[in-house]
Formats: C-alpha cells, sequence, structure tokens
C-alpha cells in the first residue's frame, strides 16, 4: 500500500451528453485527472482524505481512461479496464493509469462494478 492524498468524488460526472464529455476532456489543457480536483471541480459531495492505495496500477487506453474519468462507465464496457480488473479479482479500491501518458487517477467501486468514487491522486 501507498500513502496518497485524493478528493473523492462519489458518481462524479462531466456534462450531459457524451458529446459534452468528449468535448470538454478535448479542451482541458494537461492530465484529465486534474479535471477531478478540487481546484477544477466544483462537486460539493466532494471530500479530501487521506488513503492507503494499492501500489500496484491498471494500464489502460487513453479512451478507457478518459471514460472513467468524464463518466459513469460500467467497466464491463471498457474492455482492456475489464480484463486487468478482472484479473485482480476486482478489487474494490485500485489505481488506474493511462497507457500513453502518466496520468493516474483512483477509483473505490464500494462493491458495485462502476467508479462509484473517483479521486486524481497525488502521493505523499
Amino acid at each position: 500500500m501507498r500513502a496518497a492524498h485524493v478528493y473523492w468524488l462519489r458518481k462524479h460526472f462531466i456534462g450531459i451528453h457524451k458529446a459534452d464529455e468528449k468535448m470538454i476532456a478535448a479542451a482541458h489543457d494537461g492530465p484529465l485527472s486534474d479535471l477531478l480536483t478540487r481546484s477544477r471541480c466544483s462537486d460539493p459531495s466532494g471530500h479530501d482524505e487521506p488513503a492507503m492505495l494499492p501500489d500496484w496500477v491498471l494500464f489502460v487506453p487513453r479512451d478507457e481512461f478518459q471514460q472513467l474519468i468524464t463518466g459513469l462507465p460500467e467497466f464491463k464496457d471498457l474492455p482492456m479496464f475489464w480484463a486487468a480488473w478482472q484479473e485482480r479479482n476486482s478489487p474494490t479500491e485500485l489505481v488506474v493509469q493511462c497507457i500513453e501518458s502518466e496520468d493516474i487517477m483512483a477509483i473505490d467501486t464500494q462493491g458495485y462494478e462502476y467508479a462509484r468514487y473517483k479521486s486524481a491522486v497525488k502521493w505523499v
């Protein structure tokens, strides 16, 4: 396990329609995980806390990473994520990294098969 600081967002998504999510993510300058930070997100349900996150990472392509950041996709609809998540025996807390960058995010499923809570990660 590795110590981190997180800003958990519950059932967080960006935009109302899929086109909105793509437009916002495409227009965003910098790591997509910045969209999950307190400074970028006005979600009042978010809460800061220290956390102990797994020291292993699930690697996914940018399109799946973007979907995890901007929406609430069912994990089974993200083939690379689904395979890696199943291989790890479907953990409830995990760290996901985009294959094409060093961008990372944390997910806490709370037992569901979607990112019930998600956050950018600041390692401490």
